[in-house]
């Protein structure tokens, strides 16, 4: 009986992945990288509440394509066509202020890379996608400011509106408000 050859060729490909990104100096490498965009974003984000409206003209009316290579084409961002773009796409077109939320998962996840534990990750995570999905929902709920809560905080609050009506959509941002901070801080009725 002749024996079989198994082709382990096929296994490697994920093994090579894997170990692509357990190598230190691949580590160190992303980590440089993760704190430079974090640093990229946090300037065009704050750039855009200082900028957006001359910029928001300029990207809406023309492509993405046309903004990077028109030549004509200028924007007010600190950081360029790209900060105007980026901050266009996560602060407007996504989660409003929250969207600082971003900058600061890339600055501790590059510190952890470099192997700087500052603050759980994962513990982060949980907190920035509550954040990212409660705080524009609550600011344009209160404060009608679309720039501040981005697309996110306007259709999300819109769609609660009509479905929940205005007291309703205050009563359900109130008990999650609550819910998250009972659990947040572990509030049992012997603590109060």
């Amino acid at each position: 009986m002749a024996k079989t050859k198994i082709n382990s060729s096929k296994g490697n490909g994920w093994k090579n992945f894997l170990d692509f990104f357990k190598n230190k100096n691949n580590q160190k490498i992303f980590g440089f990288l993760f704190i430079l965009l974090s640093l990229y974003f946090f300037i065009s984000f704050t750039s855009f509440f200082f900028n957006f409206k001359e910029d928001f003209s300029v990207i809406i009316n023309n492509s993405w394509f046309s903004v990077l290579t028109d030549s004509d084409i200028q924007t007010h961002n600190s950081l360029g066509k790209f900060g105007a773009l980026f901050s266009f796409l996560f602060v407007y077109s996504g989660f409003g202020i929250s969207a600082f939320f971003i900058p600061g998962f890339l600055l501790f996840s590059g510190l952890q890379l470099l192997g700087y534990n500052i603050i759980s990750l994962k513990k982060y995570i949980r907190e920035a996608i509550w954040g990212l999905i409660w705080a524009p929902v609550f600011i344009y709920h209160f404060f009608k400011s679309q720039i501040f809560a981005g697309s996110v905080g306007f259709n999300s609050t819109e769609l609660l509106v009509s479905l929940l009506g205005s007291i309703g959509t205050t009563l359900l941002i109130i008990i999650t408000f609550l819910i998250f901070i009972t659990l947040r801080f572990n509030i049992t009725p012997q603590k109060i």
